[in-house]
């Protein structure tokens, strides 16, 4: 089922005795929205965790062998199981680990014991989706670099119309989504037969991004002509974006 035909979809009927009647069917145009989990896109708000890959060069020039932890600001551990991959660097060596952070950005700690000496290294500032993180002390025993393995971000934000559009209104507008910000957006369902004053339904809803999925959470609904909904249940949908292709759920969008 299409992420349009997972919001509310409307049959907008014409007259009928003198009289409007708008069948209303929640069918799922709005979405399916298989935008729920996606690259969280690629923020500085704190709504969901994004991955980063960081690479670990170990430079100690006092031994061969470090345990390195990764820790947040407030001291909880967030490296998990990867940091295991680190143990047993030798001079020179490097690997790469995953790292889940909050969204908004945290200070990180890279901690690791050196002649059986513990020392603590805290990074210049927050780090966010698509950040180069480092490492730097006075012995120079570490460097560690990495970017966002999520995809996605601010390449989302603007408007994708359907295609194929199923109809448009007086106004020539079809089916679209509008992502207005890393948070929020909209989706716009075109009323073919021109009985809304506005052209169309529109349904506002709060978003994050997670790597390829992405969580939409519907926050109003517009009315139409007296007809007012309650929004919908937040989902969570795929995502991916080719050239100036969006796909949702397997349904296409085009960068208008």
């Amino acid at each position: 089922m299409g992420i349009l035909s997972t919001l509310y979809n409307y049959d907008f009927y014409a007259f009928k005795s003198s009289k409007l009647i708008m069948m209303k069917k929640i069918s799922l145009f709005f979405v399916l929205l298989i935008c729920a989990n996606l690259f969280n896109s690629c923020s500085d708000d704190d709504s969901g965790p994004i991955t980063i890959d960081l690479i670990f060069t170990w430079n100690s020039v006092h031994e061969d062998v470090s345990f390195p932890l990764i820790r947040d600001s407030d001291g909880n551990d967030i490296g998990g199981e990867e940091t295991a991959n680190l143990f047993d660097l030798e001079r020179g060596e490097t690997r790469s680990v995953e790292v889940v952070l909050d969204r908004g950005g945290t200070a990180l700690e890279l901690s690791s014991f050196i002649d059986l000496e513990l020392t603590r290294v805290l990074t210049n500032g927050i780090v966010n989706d698509g950040d180069t993180v480092s490492w730097d002390t006075i012995n120079s025993f570490a460097t560690v670099s990495g970017s966002s393995s999520n995809t996605g971000g601010d390449e989302i934000l603007g408007r994708w119309n359907q295609i194929p559009t199923e109809c448009t209104n007086a106004n020539g507008d079809g089916n679209f989504f509008n992502f207005t910000s890393s948070s929020s957006g909209s989706v716009f369902q075109a009323d073919c037969n021109d009985i809304c004053m506005n052209g169309g339904i529109i349904t506002d809803f709060n978003y994050t991004i997670s790597g390829n999925s992405i969580t939409i959470t519907p926050t109003d609904v517009s009315s139409c002509v007296g007809e007012q909904n309650d929004p919908p249940s937040a989902f969570t949908s795929t995502w991916s974006i080719s050239g100036n292709i969006l796909t949702l759920d397997g349904q296409q969008f085009e960068r208008s």
